[in-house]
Formats: structure tokens, C-alpha cells, sequence
């Protein structure tokens, strides 16, 4: 039996060089780097949304919450005299609630003398404890009715 030399060499023969994986690690962890980036992104957009969704719920809630206070005038009716900061938390014009996610949210709001019977109140929620994942704050002013 005669053995034939086919000419390949190890240089020719079919295979990967260190050198081409390690190029292709390198734009593979890139690629995957750059998929992280945008991942943590839009975690952290979706996260101030939610924020922003539970602190508008609230507003809300309290807002008819003054509403009814200024038509029953019960004694929670306290809550829509002339006063209050949204700045500081004076007696009977704040309120702290917790969302379903565990978030620790301040109601403050002003109130002031409106025209014809009515009362301006500027409603401001803050987050108990600030976060690049929440909101600073959300301002909403609008007119009650409060009947003589």
C-alpha cells in the first residue's frame, strides 16, 4: 500500500484560528453588553411609570376624598380650611399612603379662598423617600364647591 501526500497542510485544513474566536467573543459580549444597556433602560422607564401611576391614583383618591368632606362637612371637613403647605406637613392638610408596591407616597395641599363659594386646593404627592426610580412630584390645583 502506497500512501499518498495530499498537500494539506496544518495552515489548510478547514477550522477556527485563536484569532478569529477571539475576535468573535469580543463582538459577541458587545452585542450582549449593548442589549443589557438598553434592558436596564427601559426597567428603569417602566419603574418611574409605575411610580407615576400609583402617586396619579392617589392624587385622585384624595382629591375625592376633599370633595366629599366639602359637601358632607363632617369633621374631616377640617381638611379643606384655609391653609396648609405643600412644602411642609401642617395639621389637617397631609396624609402619608402606601402603594400596593410598598412605596411610602406624602399627600400635602394648600388650600385658599376661591371665588363664589368655591376653594382652591393645590394637591402635591412626594415619595417618602426619593429614588431615581420614582418622580419628584406631581402638582394638581383645582376649584370645590364648598355650599354655605
Amino acid at each position: 500500500m502506497c500512501r499518498e501526500h495530499t498537500g494539506h497542510t496544518a495552515a489548510t485544513m478547514a477550522g477556527f484560528t485563536i484569532i478569529e474566536l477571539i475576535i468573535s467573543i469580543m463582538v459577541l459580549t458587545v452585542g450582549i453588553l449593548g442589549v443589557l444597556g438598553v434592558m436596564a433602560t427601559v426597567t428603569a422607564y417602566q419603574m418611574r411609570t409605575a411610580s407615576r401611576d400609583e402617586m396619579t391614583g392617589f392624587l385622585e383618591g384624595k382629591l375625592e376624598e376633599l370633595r366629599a368632606a366639602a359637601v358632607v362637612m363632617s369633621a374631616d371637613s377640617m381638611q379643606i380650611t384655609v391653609g396648609g403647605s405643600l412644602t411642609i406637613s401642617e395639621t389637617n392638610h397631609w396624609d402619608e399612603v402606601t402603594g400596593p408596591t410598598g412605596r411610602l407616597y406624602i399627600h400635602r395641599w394648600q388650600v385658599q379662598a376661591g371665588p363664589a363659594g368655591t376653594r382652591t386646593v393645590t394637591l402635591r404627592i412626594v415619595p417618602a423617600v426619593p429614588s431615581r426610580r420614582t418622580i419628584a412630584q406631581i402638582d394638581v390645583t383645582t376649584l370645590l364647591y364648598v355650599p354655605p
